[in-house]
């Protein structure tokens, strides 16, 4: 189901991490509902939750899917794309998706205060500015070395261009 399209070229790197992440965050919630399910039950001893409420069933059925469709997404971008990259994307995507999700869910937004509010935004605001400028980096340094090789004549050249822009990548 997330195959990507032959004749869309947008559909990258910030689409599956993002789209992995997005299930990363929301899998944060159901395992922190059904965890507090199950610690008030072990603790009050009532498990009428349990025994007459599908709801504990919808999370730990929710926490399946949303633990396939995240694996699923995170090894897509891995096989189509460098783990350098992917992994602090797909990472930033599901820190602010869970907190995002978590402050929605729990209501948290309830006791923030207006300073707590802007710091919040800024704080989404900042990792998000960061995801771009890496994946940007990223297809710049692929530009880069697509240029060099081109330009050679054979294959012993293709590997001395590929080797020289990787050399200039360590200097940085």
């Amino acid at each position: 189901w997330m195959r990507r399209p032959r004749n869309n070229t947008n559909f990258g790197i910030i689409h599956y991490c993002g789209i992995g992440g997005c299930f990363g965050g929301e899998l944060l919630i159901f395992a922190k509902s059904t965890s507090e399910l199950a610690k008030n039950a072990l603790l009050t001893g009532n498990y009428n939750d349990f025994t007459s409420s599908p709801l504990p069933y919808c999370f730990l059925l929710g926490m399946i899917l949303t633990v396939l469709a995240q694996l699923h997404c995170l090894n897509t971008a891995l096989a189509k794309y460098d783990a350098l990259v992917v992994v602090p994307v797909y990472q930033s995507f599901i820190n602010c998706f869970g907190t995002a999700s978590g402050l929605l869910f729990f209501q948290e937004y309830n006791y923030m205060t207006a300073k707590d509010g802007v710091l919040y935004t800024l704080g989404i605001f900042i990792t998000l500015c960061g995801v771009a400028l890496l994946v940007r980096e990223r297809k710049n340094e692929k530009k880069k070395t697509t240029t060099i090789t081109t330009n050679t004549s054979n294959d012993n050249d293709e590997t001395l261009g590929l080797l020289l822009s990787s050399s200039e990548d360590e200097k940085m």
